[in-house]
């Protein structure tokens, strides 16, 4: 995927949310960098499946990583509103946009929004891992300075 003038290798798995697939994706939370979580904005009906594979997340992430909520179908939301899907997003403490394939609304914005994401994610990690040592002198004063890494 090209973003900003440099490219990326994007691997996407897609296991069409059914619970037959949860033991594929298990294993697919352990090693992600990113998550698009996306529900059917069509019907109400959809909406606790939002809490099932975001509980599953939770429950099989190694590390913390960008999660994006992306409601699909915006083109035929007749009992959800975009409201519930932003209440439900920033409950969760995620991202969230609406997208319609039959539209082409927000489509590639979505992947773009998590590319960048996973982009911020990554340079504070590798800012985290790249701390400065400190320099430690002992209460006696008598000591030479000792370098340490900081932590944490």
């Amino acid at each position: 995927m090209e973003f900003k003038g440099d490219s990326y290798k994007v691997n996407i798995w897609d296991t069409t949310g059914q619970e037959k697939f949860s033991s594929l994706t298990n294993t697919y939370f352990r090693g992600c960098s990113g998550v698009l979580l996306t529900c059917d904005m069509s019907s109400l009906e959809h909406i606790p499946t939002i809490d099932f594979w975001y509980n599953e997340m939770k429950d099989h992430m190694i590390n913390e990583v960008p999660k994006i909520l992306v409601g699909t179908k915006g083109d035929m939301m007749n009992e959800v509103s975009e409201d519930v899907l932003g209440q439900i997003a920033e409950k969760k403490e995620m991202s969230w946009i609406l997208t319609s394939a039959k539209n082409n609304q927000n489509i590639e914005e979505a992947f773009i929004l998590l590319l960048e994401r996973v982009i911020e994610h990554k340079k504070e990690l590798i800012k985290e891992d790249n701390k400065e040592e400190v320099v430690v002198q002992r209460l006696n004063g008598n000591a030479p300075l000792q370098k340490k890494k900081k932590c944490c």
